[in-house]
């Protein structure tokens, strides 16, 4: 029983530390961003900005997935955990 009570918080922690990870990207990708519009041309600056748009956008669906799945490991994680830990005396009384 002690193994699968440590493996419900392996998973827990993976679970956490994916959701942390991906926070992480996110401020740094935030952080990092500037634009540079240099171009005289208004189509070019046009093709610029929508190819920098397609690309933040593929980057925000990639985080939106990893942080889903952080979060569904950390989910059964703790439920696993919670079902393998022993009624304590207190909440026998209730």
């Amino acid at each position: 029983m002690e193994s699968k009570s440590g493996f419900s918080v392996a998973i827990a922690i993976i679970g956490a530390l994916i959701i942390l990870a991906g926070i992480a990207i996110a401020y740094q990708a935030y952080s990092s961003y500037s634009v540079e519009l240099v171009k005289e041309d208004l189509e070019a600056n046009l093709s610029y900005v929508l190819q920098t748009l397609a690309v933040v956008g593929l980057k925000g669906v990639f985080l939106g997935i990893m942080i889903w799945a952080g979060s569904i490991l950390l989910r059964y994680g703790l439920e696993n955990w919670k079902a393998e830990c022993p009624v304590t005396r207190g909440s026998e009384e209730r």
